[in-house]
């Protein structure tokens, strides 16, 4: 049984969330006319992987919004192992 006295440190992980406007892009073209075959963001980089192949990268940070209300998940440590605290 987990008793408090004995973690040792809780780790907490939160939602956050980022939008950005195709039309504010600076390549919004390739997503208007179609040409973009799939894409992904990675470290706020957008990659647009084109019809031919081609991959087009665009910084796409804007301001994060966090929600800290609840945790997504709460993690706790104790001694050397960490595992998902759900209540005692």
């Amino acid at each position: 049984m987990i008793e408090t006295k004995d973690i040792t440190e809780i780790q907490l992980t939160y939602n956050c969330w980022m939008s950005f406007r195709i039309d504010e892009l600076e390549n919004a073209e390739l997503f208007k006319s179609g040409k973009v075959a799939r894409f992904w963001v990675k470290y706020c980089t957008l990659f647009m992987e084109l019809e031919d192949g081609t991959v087009v990268e665009e910084v796409v940070y804007n301001e994060l919004h966090e929600d800290t209300k609840w945790p997504t998940q709460t993690m706790i440590e104790i001694g050397d192992d960490w595992r998902e605290y759900n209540g005692l």
